[in-house]
């Protein structure tokens, strides 16, 4: 990545990390903003957003706020953002949320892969190690479910390339 890149994708970041409801911006490997947009509500996906009015945005850094939910102030990367990463062929999807950068990249852009099944699988072992804490010990065995589980899965499915900063 180009430092140019890198210094507007951190400053975009930085202005948006903390916002009510969720931004989307999308930058090109010079770092030029392509495009960007706000949904006024808590969740770009299925909303008031359409990430098609972009036009081409293969081969770009696209990066989005996840406004604090449900008590939650950090939450990873949704299905949702995946399934972007997989179908516009982006260089990298990256989330802020009030304390961390989420980050998801391909190792091999293009190659698709049907991740349904191992989400399903991991999502399953994550909601039993939840309950058997809730048993034991009354608390969530961990903060940030999205983040265990995208660590998790990106150990199985060797094209992604999964960290949170």
């Amino acid at each position: 990545m180009k430092k140019v890149t890198k210094t507007t994708l951190t400053t975009i970041e930085n202005l948006i990390r903390k916002n009510p409801s969720e931004s989307v911006y999308i930058i090109n490997k010079e770092g030029k903003i392509l495009w960007n947009s706000s949904t006024g509500i808590k969740s770009v996906y299925g909303h008031s957003v359409d990430i098609s009015t972009a036009g081409n945005i293969e081969g770009t850094y696209l990066t989005h706020n996840h406004p604090p939910q449900g008590g939650e102030k950090n939450n990873s990367f949704s299905i949702d953002d995946i399934k972007v990463l997989y179908a516009h062929n982006l260089l990298e999807i990256r989330a802020v949320s009030t304390d961390y950068t989420y980050t998801m990249k391909l190792k091999q852009p293009g190659k698709y892969l049907d991740i349904q099944a191992t989400v399903s699988y991991i999502g399953t072992q994550l909601d039993r190690e939840i309950k058997e804490s809730f048993k034991n010990t009354g608390e969530f065995p961990f903060d940030d479910y999205n983040h265990q589980l995208w660590t998790r899965t990106s150990k199985i499915i060797d094209n992604m390339k999964y960290k949170r900063n």
